[in-house]
């Protein structure tokens, strides 16, 4: 996240499940980067309400399930 962010309102995270609803989850920062303690397939950052909320959304691309190499893993990328 921008060094800015530091100084300015924190954006919640929620994991979006299978049925479509969001759930609320914690991270920590560390650095310029968020840390979700969970496993999740897309999840979005929401900041400020109404009409001046901004919202990006997380997507795991790859969706390796069960056990892989070690040399396959899971991306994620920013969909909006």
């Amino acid at each position: 996240m921008p060094a800015g962010v530091r100084h300015s309102e924190a954006p919640i995270f929620m994991v979006v499940g299978e049925d479509k609803k969001g759930e609320m989850v914690n991270y920590r920062v560390k650095g310029s980067m968020y840390i979700v303690d969970r496993v999740f397939n897309r999840g979005v950052l929401l900041i400020g309400v109404g009409a001046t909320q901004r919202k990006v959304t997380i997507a795991r691309v790859g969706l390796n399930r069960g056990w892989v190499w070690p040399w396959q893993k899971d991306e994620f990328v920013v969909v909006n």
